[in-house]
């Protein structure tokens, strides 16, 4: 069992805080919890213990999926509050303890593990300690209908926390901070070790969640002020201290699942696609928005976007109708993208996209963040700001003219096809006049040929030839230009043999 096949069907259906009370009586929360962190980066990283009772330890996914939360003992249940919160037990592959507390007005109330939180049809959670902790927590509130209080949040695993927009279902998924992404000395995972839950004051539209991060490297403070919605916005602010020189740091890190779909279908299925993405999509500090349709590689692919002071990216579901997939269960068609927003000028650094392979849809393969250019030095304080769109089109909007699809055959005539080249057709949608507009195709490697623009229900197709020869990669890039103003987003797209 996959990590993200378990969160999916969680989705659908302590370590106690030891500094005194009266030392948030000075500040705020936020401030409290940096103090915090700084300490603890100064002091040699203590790894977290995941040692569990024996009736705990080695359960298996059924077993842990049957510890339920009880939702009358959730967190403002017996408060006239628009929110809950509801926590998760640890076992199963969530091992290590994650500490809980209330913050109310300026005092802080840590939220106390008790067995009879929760009810299950097998395990045996009596005689369990007191001071066992929680795996993670669960924010509900109203988001599709003002009288329901929906499945809005949740944090659970390392620094691993997902979101929905409106109508939406669980997808990706979004971490604190990515460190040393498929490097060759190994990817560090920092937790989220410790949480204060705000109590929402009456009426409010959102709540607030800080968090403590932990790991070898590094030490943080986040500050996480969340407004359900259309698309669900949050706003995350984060002060790092570094342990240790941080050269491969990602920040905003994106995790998702791509397996297949029109643009890149090597797998042997029924569907029609099968992804929680379909692309990246980047808005440059130059601006010029660029779509980059997603891949499911045989190798390990690695893509880099360098840039400066860039106004944001995300990663993107276009695909918006069942027919899209023809899966009547998984409704990928409503799963949520992501768009990250600098609060701040980022200065220059680079979008890094990660496509690994996966042979099922149970392994999330995706990976895209943004590296500073500089390294973060041991000793330093380095301040991050951004807001977070959750939803179903949560970008910005664009050109005038969008990449809505992108699909890929052989090439060569109809009736001779050919495996050395590759048809490709990307369809622009938009409602301008089409009047003067051209294509504009290059590559790095091979030749483009057999090039045509023709009218499509909603926009525009584009298709043409790449013949690679013998260049074991291609860098395509394609836009439609009116003279030489850009009306499109560009479309950038990896042939490699």
């Amino acid at each position: 069992m996959q990590r993200r096949e378990f969160l999916t069907t969680l989705g659908s259906s302590a370590m106690l805080l030891a500094e005194p009370a009266a030392a948030f009586a000075a500040t705020d929360a936020g401030a409290y919890v940096a103090r915090i962190a700084r300490r603890i980066a100064a002091t040699p990283y203590q790894k977290p213990s995941e040692a569990l009772p024996s009736s705990l330890a080695n359960i298996d996914y059924d077993a842990y999926r049957q510890i339920r939360f009880n939702p009358d003992r959730a967190l403002w249940a017996d408060q006239n509050s628009h929110y809950r919160a509801q926590y998760f037990h640890r076992g199963f592959l969530f091992k290590e303890s994650v500490a809980l507390n209330e913050v109310v007005g300026r005092k802080i109330r840590p939220i106390a593990y008790s067995s009879d939180q929760f009810v299950c049809d097998s395990a045996d959670l009596s005689n369990l300690p007191s001071d066992l902790g929680y795996a993670g927590f669960r924010m509900h509130g109203p988001l599709n209908t003002p009288d329901y209080l929906d499945e809005i949040l949740v944090f659970l695993g390392a620094s691993y926390f997902r979101s929905l927009g409106k109508e939406n279902v669980y997808g990706l998924s979004a971490r604190g901070l990515a460190i040393g992404t498929w490097d060759a000395g190994g990817e560090e995972f920092p937790r989220f070790s410790k949480f204060w839950l705000e109590q929402p004051k009456p009426g409010a539209d959102g709540f607030v969640i800080h968090a403590l991060l932990e790991g070898p490297s590094v030490a943080g403070a986040y500050r996480f002020a969340v407004t359900p919605g259309d698309p669900t916005i949050m706003d995350v602010k984060a002060q790092l201290f570094p342990r240790n020189d941080i050269a491969l740091g990602g920040v905003a890190p994106l995790t998702s699942m791509f397996l297949f779909s029109p643009a890149d279908r090597r797998i042997d299925d029924f569907r029609q696609g099968v992804h929680d993405s379909d692309g990246l999509l980047i808005w440059n500090g130059g601006g010029e928005q660029i779509w980059r349709p997603l891949r499911n590689p045989s190798t390990v692919q690695e893509s880099v976007f360098a840039d400066k002071s860039p106004l944001g990216f995300g990663l993107m579901q276009r695909a918006r109708k069942l027919d899209d997939f023809e899966d009547y269960e998984a409704n990928y068609q409503k799963r949520p993208g992501v768009w990250i927003e600098p609060a701040d000028d980022w200065g220059e650094g680079a979008v890094h996209l990660f496509e690994t392979p996966a042979p099922t849809e149970t392994i999330d393969n995706i990976v895209a963040f943004w590296r500073p250019a500089q390294p973060w030095r041991a000793g330093s304080v380095q301040k991050l700001a951004y807001r977070m769109y959750w939803g179903a089109a949560p970008s910005p909007a664009t050109q005038s003219f969008t990449i809505a699809q992108t699909r890929t055959g052989r090439g060569g005539p109809v009736h001779a096809p050919s495996d050395d080249s590759r048809m490709y057709a990307v369809t622009f949608a938009g409602t301008e006049d089409t009047t003067g507009i051209a294509a504009d195709v290059t590559t790095n490697g091979g030749v483009i040929g057999s090039t045509l623009l023709t009218s499509a229900p909603g926009g525009l197709r584009l298709t043409f030839e790449l013949t690679p020869g013998s260049a074991p990669v291609a860098e395509m890039r394609a836009r439609l230009k009116r003279g030489d103003k850009v009306v499109s987003e560009t479309w950038l797209n990896r042939w490699a043999v």
